[in-house]
């Protein structure tokens, strides 16, 4: 099954199954031997993220529950970003290094790359193990949770609250984000569009082609900050390090170029922010809720 609600089961059911298969999955991906630990981690830190997107959904509906399953996700999830921030480093160094590919002089930022490839280095397997052990004990557990969720409403009524809260949040942080592009307000945005884009993906069936066009732009939208963010913390990481700092002029020229990609990105976010988050939350839940009654009593 994806992550999506179908057409002729109860919402209480979709969430309990969706949470059900995304928990059993990440099980399966600690379990699986076979794949690198850090494909293992960016996989079970989606899971997480993408029950707390579902749970969003429901958020009035489910009461007092969501609370427990949001802080119990992003919990289990945070001991492992560690090792996912150190992959990432090298990776955003890379990606830098690729856009402006035949405009610098790559090696000259070979010492700022080979400290990011160290503090990766630095991170023992057996730390990554005991992580993951602990976090496959505590999916295990929720599955017992998941059972027990229970919905105060029905049919549309149980993902309309959710559906606006959440997107009147990412246009309030859109406000902030295009008066102030600081990292962190873009971040802020970034996450609450994140849940947005879930939103859309779970709703994905109720009239593919159109939903298909909003699920994109919401997902182009999620990388855009993703990326910003990581150029962000590439350039914190960086200024932090006292012995990359020794090479002082390459490291303002390293800055610089960082500064000149996250400017770009941060344009062309808010480009797409502005038509996806045109109208207001009622308005856009307006529209999604004539959308799915026509689904849920027709088959085409």
């Amino acid at each position: 099954m994806s992550f999506k609600l179908k057409q002729t089961e109860k919402v209480q059911s979709g969430v309990r199954r969706i949470a059900t298969e995304q928990i059993d999955k990440a099980i399966r991906e600690v379990e699986d031997d076979s794949l690198p630990r850090h494909e293992v981690i960016h996989q079970v830190r989606k899971r997480c993220k993408k029950v707390r997107g579902l749970v969003r959904l429901v958020r009035p509906a489910l009461g007092k529950a969501y609370h427990e399953a949001n802080v119990l996700f992003r919990d289990a999830a945070r001991p492992l970003s560690e090792l996912r921030d150190a992959k990432s480093m090298v990776g955003t160094c890379d990606d830098l290094m690729n856009y402006f590919e035949g405009k610098v002089d790559r090696s000259i930022f070979e010492s700022i790359r080979s400290s990011l490839k160290q503090d990766l280095s630095d991170i023992n397997d057996r730390k990554i193990g005991e992580r993951l052990s602990e976090f496959r004990d505590t999916m295990l557990e929720s599955k017992k949770m998941v059972k027990d969720w229970a919905l105060s409403d029905s049919g549309f009524d149980a993902i309309e609250g959710g559906f606006i809260k959440t997107y009147e949040r990412a246009s309030d942080r859109l406000s902030d984000a295009k008066d102030d592009r600081d990292s962190h307000l873009l971040h802020q945005f970034r996450k609450r569009t994140k849940y947005h884009w879930y939103h859309l993906r779970l709703l994905q069936d109720i009239w593919p082609p159109i939903m298909k066009s909003y699920r994109d732009a919401a997902k182009e939208l999620s990388d855009l900050l993703g990326d910003e963010h990581d150029y962000a913390v590439l350039r914190q990481t960086i200024l932090n390090d006292p012995e990359v700092l020794n090479e002082h002029k390459n490291v303002e020229v390293f800055v610089a170029l960082l500064d000149a990609r996250r400017r770009r990105l941060a344009n062309r976010a808010i480009t797409i922010a502005e038509r996806l988050f045109a109208s207001s939350g009622d308005v856009a839940a307006g529209r999604i809720e004539k959308i799915w009654d026509v689904w849920r009593t027709k088959t085409v």
